[in-house]
């Protein structure tokens, strides 16, 4: 029972009425165990550590501290599941004495504490203050990660990284060296918010470690919205251009290369414009790309999500482009063939123009051409490209290029002239169907008069017959063709008197069968030598 009592101001002592009796069983030592293995260090700054062995069936533990070792107050009361406690705020080599009492509830609603175990002694010491790493701030964002960085501290063993969703509810989510002033968080989720916090440790000679406090927490959001790559373009058989649209206030813009030996995205140039040219590739190759954006603000480097795209070198131009002057009016073009071209396109600069501009298409089984209508003693630049794809997504090579000047008025274009005439005077006079002049053909017969001064025959150098010339102006589709070879003689007249002498020239001089005809003369050392072509066409 339990009763109140007051001095009254005469003296006397007032008691009050006695309480309502209540009923309370002693506990032994055998019904609450006592807590074995109770143990403490010096950890910290200022702070103690106690540990001890767990025990089964109990609501808790109390813990008890003295600094005289007799008298003891109780400091804490906790869990059962606990078997550590930290004791901090003490004062720097003073020495402190721990008991520690498991506890329970009896069914009645009352307390019921077991013996204390033996005491332990426990000096706190001055381990050395670790400061709270300073400058902590967010540096990049993208939608899958987030960088922060900090200013070191000397004498430290590294630092604990804390995250949080909410800013209130922390969890170290890595341990970094001393040497490492920054850490990415990676794997997040786009479009979303976490904050930060750091601290220093420090490992003790005792194999204890001392912590900072934590840093105020900085906030940073992944970014979301990727960038959108409108267009890639081929632009050589070395480079590739990629296009993109503006991003909404954006510093900026990084591209990165699949680097396939590696399988690693590498960067490979940043830019503030919406294009990017990248050289220095392999022809005819394919290559992927990632593109991002990215916004500075506030010392903050935000990325967008990246788009992705590929594309494939050009192949290389064409090989031995050569141009060759073959009249006072045309230049032959001769290249190499490509396994890869499906159609050629050539490309025409005259000195007066500023531009080339296309002049002939020509099928991927052709490897020369005769540009005719050439103004006389006029140099003339060409490009040649193979597409290599059919239809209307074409597929570009690079450009080759070559020049030639076409001749200019001489005595073998007048003499060639003066032929032309007098055979077609000569069919008139027989009352037989008067040539035109061809200027294709004229340009083959000028290649045939090249070739007769190697081997006079209607066969050609190479031990094909005559008409296959017509292959390089894409005249070997006809009806009829003849061709007429001399040499030595000084006039055209001269010529058409040895041909009419002759049955196979003759015969191809009067012939109605032909509508068009060809004349071309040159000079090998002093003798001349003479080709016309005969032609109907299919």
């Amino acid at each position: 029972m339990i009763s109140a009592y007051k001095k009254t101001s005469t003296g006397t002592i007032a008691i009050s009425p006695k309480s309502s009796a209540i009923n309370v069983t002693t506990t032994s030592k055998s019904s609450l165990p006592i807590p074995t293995g109770l143990s403490g260090s010096a950890i910290s700054n200022n702070t103690i550590k106690l540990a001890w062995n767990k025990v089964s069936n109990v609501a808790g533990y109390y813990i008890y501290r003295s600094t005289d070792g007799k008298s003891y107050s109780a400091i804490k009361a906790l869990s059962p599941s606990t078997t550590t406690y930290i004791d901090t705020s003490l004062a720097v080599g003073k020495k402190y004495y721990y008991m520690i009492s498991s506890y329970n509830k009896t069914s009645t609603g009352v307390v019921a504490i077991g013996p204390k175990s033996s005491a332990i002694t426990v000096t706190a010491t001055d381990k050395g203050l670790v400061s709270c790493p300073s400058g902590l701030k967010v540096t990049e964002c993208s939608p899958k990660t987030i960088k922060i960085v900090w200013n070191t501290v000397s004498g430290v063993s590294g630092y604990y990284i804390y995250r949080s969703s909410d800013n209130a509810n922390f969890s170290n989510i890595k341990t970094v060296s001393a040497s490492v002033n920054s850490f990415t968080d990676s794997d997040l989720n786009a479009d979303s918010s976490y904050y930060y916090k750091i601290a220093a440790y420090k490992k003790n000679s005792d194999g204890t470690i001392t912590t900072s406090a934590k840093s105020s927490s900085v906030k940073a959001t992944t970014t979301f919205q990727p960038v959108n790559i409108t267009e890639t373009i081929p632009t050589s058989s070395t480079s590739i251009t990629l296009k993109w649209e503006k991003y909404p206030y954006a510093n900026g813009y990084q591209i990165f290369r699949l680097n396939e030996s590696t399988n690693n995205y590498e960067k490979v140039g940043s830019t503030n414009s919406t294009s990017y040219t990248d050289k220095n590739l392999k022809p005819y190759t394919r290559y992927y790309y990632k593109v991002r954006a990215y916004i500075v603000s506030n010392g903050i480097t935000s990325y967008s999500s990246f788009d992705m795209a590929d594309e494939m070198t050009c192949p290389e131009a064409v090989t031995n482009f050569s141009a060759k002057t073959m009249t006072y009016y045309s230049i032959m073009l001769k290249w190499n063939a490509s396994s890869l071209a499906k159609s050629y396109e050539i490309y025409q600069l005259a000195p007066n123009e500023s531009a080339y501009h296309l002049v002939a298409t020509v099928d991927y089984d052709k490897t020369s051409y005769v540009i005719n209508n050439l103004n006389i003693n006029t140099e003339y630049k060409f490009k040649i490209r193979m597409n290599t794809r059919t239809g209307s997504n074409k597929f570009y090579s690079d450009f080759a290029t070559a020049s030639a000047t076409t001749k200019s008025v001489t005595d073998e274009i007048s003499t060639s002239n003066e032929l032309f005439k007098v055979i077609n005077n000569y069919r008139a006079s027989k009352n037989i169907g008067e040539l035109k002049r061809n200027k294709n053909l004229d340009s083959l017969a000028a290649i045939r008069a090249e070739e007769i001064t190697q081997k006079f025959s209607n066969t050609r150098p190479d031990g094909t017959n005559y008409d296959t010339v017509l292959y390089y102006a894409d005249m070997d589709n006809y009806y009829y063709v003849g061709e007429n070879i001399a040499m030595g003689m000084k006039t055209a007249k001269d010529v058409l008197n040895v041909w009419l002498d002759r049955d196979i020239e003759s015969q191809n001089i009067n012939s109605s069968h032909y509508n068009e005809m060809g004349v071309a003369m040159c000079y090998k050392g002093n003798v001349p030598y003479y080709v016309v072509i005969f032609y109907r066409a299919m």
